[in-house]
């Protein structure tokens, strides 16, 4: 097994390193307000209806929402 293929447990520092130095890179070159506008596009309108989808993870997610239930008690 080579040094690049190596198991690190629990946090591969690698791939972390990896990832912030493009995270980086990106927020420091991309024309970042362009990108959001370009996202925005893609984010529903939320006066549609959901999909059948949508709506049962919303309504799963919304089972641990302490907004959603009183004190925060957990319901199943």
């Amino acid at each position: 097994m080579t040094d690049k293929q190596r198991n690190q447990g629990e946090g591969n520092k690698e791939a972390d390193r990896r990832y912030r130095e493009k995270a980086q890179d990106f927020a420091e070159t991309a024309d970042v307000e362009k990108k959001a506008r370009e996202a925005a596009k893609d984010v529903k309108d939320p006066e549609q209806p959901l999909t059948s989808e949508e709506k049962a993870g919303r309504d799963r997610a919304a089972e641990f929402d302490p907004r959603v239930h009183d004190a925060g008690k957990k319901t199943r």
